[in-house]
């Protein structure tokens, strides 16, 4: 297995150097966490790895790390006990160990003014992606409130910008607008990611950043935020009734208790969010200036 390593890590450069949202994202990684997860670490670093090093990272995790079981479906309770405890059960016993590090690096934004970053990519010459990202905050479940009510702006965001860029002005075929708020770990964010070409890519920035204004002036009807809040409620419906989504919730629920209760509430919260919480959420976090993230092609023959 040694011997494919090179032609593998190899390959994975290759993809990710030729994917303008890959660069993006390592893009990112560098400008507010060098080194860090988010980082694209040299190449000459991942061919010095063997076997046994993945072996001496991971052996410890699965074979001594404490396991939960989830099952979730059309389950006889009884049966599932017996299979859990046949198998899963008759493994040696595992210490339920602390999970929390010293040495764990989260993603955070700096308090100042944030960069304009601009990277190449080895994809097609006429590829160019944009990423624009607002900073929040530090999620946990007591600002859950607020988060559904960002939620909803990003889903309006999204609504609106797919409008703009590609509608009106023909730039991209599927702008998108995600927020990433991961409980207790890294800052989270709202990121409009635009694919377009490699002359639309500084138009398309300053499109998203006027929209972003707007949006920040509580500048939208509610009959805007009620066509973004549909799909969501009907989303929330069919996952109500969908095996993924129970699954995803009762994931990492003995350990984290509050996912039961909120998985209930969740639906509720989201219905009884008014427009001016969504205006107050705009307001706060969408008037600082955003990074900006711009990768476009490399130019024939330079880089490695």
């Amino acid at each position: 297995m040694n011997a494919t390593l090179p032609t593998l890590i190899d390959y994975y450069y290759r993809q990710v150097r030729g994917d303008s949202g890959q660069v993006v994202e390592s893009a990112l990684g560098d400008a507010l966490l060098p080194g860090g997860p988010l980082s694209l670490p040299r190449e000459e670093e991942l061919t010095r790895l063997r076997m046994s090093d993945f072996e001496r990272l991971l052996k410890p995790t699965i074979t001594q790390a404490p396991l939960e079981v989830t099952i979730v479906g059309d389950v006889d309770e009884t049966e599932a006990t017996e299979l859990v405890g046949a198998t899963f059960g008759a493994l040696p016993p595992r210490a339920d160990t602390p999970r929390e590090r010293s040495d764990t690096q989260f993603l955070r934004f700096p308090a100042g003014d944030l960069p304009t970053v601009h990277a190449t990519h080895k994809g097609p010459d006429s590829e160019a992606f944009v990423g624009v990202v607002w900073p929040l905050y530090v999620a946990n479940p007591e600002r859950r409130r607020e988060e559904i009510s960002l939620n909803l702006l990003t889903a309006l965001f999204d609504n609106e910008l797919r409008h703009r860029v590609r509608q009106e002005l023909g730039k991209s075929y599927a702008p998108t607008v995600e927020m990433v708020t991961p409980d207790n770990a890294d800052q989270g964010y709202i990121a409009a990611i635009v694919e377009t070409s490699r002359e639309d890519a500084d138009t398309v920035a300053a499109e998203i950043r006027t929209l972003a204004q707007r949006l920040a002036r509580g500048d939208f009807t509610d009959e805007n935020l009620e066509a973004a809040r549909k799909p969501i409620e009907a989303n929330l419906a069919r996952n109500a009734v969908s095996n993924e989504w129970w699954a995803s919730y009762l994931d990492g629920s003995s350990r984290q208790k509050p996912k039961l209760v909120e998985m209930m509430q969740v639906p509720d919260l989201m219905a009884k969010i008014t427009p001016a919480e969504v205006r107050k959420a705009a307001a706060d976090w969408l008037t600082r200036a955003p990074l900006v993230v711009i990768a476009t092609p490399e130019q024939k023959g330079s880089g490695p």
